[in-house]
């Protein structure tokens, strides 16, 4: 079988004590005599068959103690699964729990084949292997082939538009529909059956002012079927601050010897230029020379400044903080200073943090 990628939930360890009589340890059962640990788990293998997008899957594992010592557990999944309560760190011996495993059958389609790994201290069975398998049939395909609808790089004011056209794979009729009363924040959204019971067309319009940040929200379309009665579709935006500097530290290595050549890269929109007015180091060892504004990229909406940065050898660091102040002719106050710290490190393989440009000079202005 094929591997696929699926999410996995694990739903934790629910304890339960099996039997009230004593547990009789025998007289030397391991290095110590103080008993020894020993799993058994009621499956190692949890198999779904064949199911359709958004339904409901899930499986039940009995782990139990069954030797005379603390066993402890611990889960792990290749896909980033997670529990979600951590498991019991021991079980005494003659203590079960219950762990449940679910997977993600609303984002993940096609074959599926995980393992969920369980390590003990368990010395014949230090490491169990349970099994995921199945295959998750789609409810529908999307043209463009995407997910979801992802808007990159926008400015705070900028209108967009995206749609993504769904087509049924279902084995009867789907009839979606936008489910009532979402917040989908920036998003103005709108649903349209093409072709009823098959066709489909969503399109969302972003709606400014927007924020200066990463959005994600999850759109919900109601299908009507009762194993599978939502589908969850995302909604990403990444908005770029109108301004901007980059990276924000420098870092120095305490061992070097030589100076340190980087950059500082101040970016704003070509829309809405600004100019860098003063460059003050708080290390008057620290240089700079301050270049003319460029494009961001070829065809690009952005602009960037570029001040060269040499940082002197590490002896030259005081023990306190060092900072680097860019004061801009911004009106805007969010973006009429940037403070840039210099970390000073001491490790001796840090020849060159990141930023630097051996290649180019830096002076004072």
């Amino acid at each position: 079988m094929r591997s696929g990628i699926g999410t996995l939930v694990l739903i934790g360890l629910a304890r339960t004590i099996v039997g009230q009589g004593a547990v009789e340890e025998p007289a030397s059962s391991g290095p110590t005599g103080s008993g020894t640990p020993k799993l058994e788990i009621s499956s190692t293998l949890l198999d779904f068959g064949e199911v359709w997008q958004g339904e409901p899957v899930a499986g039940q594992f009995t782990v139990k103690n069954v030797g005379t010592a603390p066993l402890t557990l611990n889960v792990k999944s290749t896909c980033g699964c997670a529990p979600a309560t951590l498991p019991k760190s021991e079980l005494a011996p003659g203590e079960q729990d219950t762990l449940t495993i679910t997977y993600d059958t609303l984002r993940r389609k096609g074959k599926a084949s995980q393992q969920i790994t369980l390590s003990t201290n368990d010395p014949d069975q230090p490491t169990v292997v349970i099994h995921v398998r199945g295959s998750v049939k789609p409810l529908y395909v999307t043209d463009p082939p995407e997910e979801g609808l992802v808007f990159h790089g926008l400015t705070t004011d900028q209108v967009v538009t995206r749609k993504l056209r769904f087509e049924s794979r279902y084995d009867g009729p789907l009839y979606l529909k936008l489910k009532e009363g979402q917040d989908l924040g920036p998003f103005e959204v709108d649903f349209q059956a093409i072709e009823a019971g098959r066709v489909y067309e969503l399109t969302a319009t972003t709606h400014p002012p927007l924020k200066e940040d990463v959005t994600r929200i999850e759109l919900i379309l109601e299908t009507g079927l009762e194993r599978s009665p939502q589908l969850k579709i995302p909604l990403h935006m990444q908005v770029r601050p109108d301004v901007s500097c980059r990276p924000k530290v420098l870092r120095a290595t305490r061992r070097s010897i030589a100076p340190i050549e980087q950059a500082l890269s101040l970016v704003y929109r070509a829309d809405r230029p600004i100019r860098i007015k003063a460059v003050r180091p708080t290390l008057a060892a620290i240089t700079w020379q301050v270049q003319e504004p460029r494009p961001e990229r070829t065809g690009s909406a952005w602009m960037e400044q570029i001040v060269r940065v040499k940082l002197p050898p590490g002896s030259q660091f005081p023990e306190g903080e060092v900072v680097i102040e860019i004061e801009t002719d911004s009106t805007d106050p969010r973006y009429q200073r940037f403070k840039i710290p210099v970390q000073v490190v001491e490790a001796a393989s840090a020849t060159r943090p990141a930023g630097a440009r051996p290649d180019l000079p830096a002076e004072n202005p």
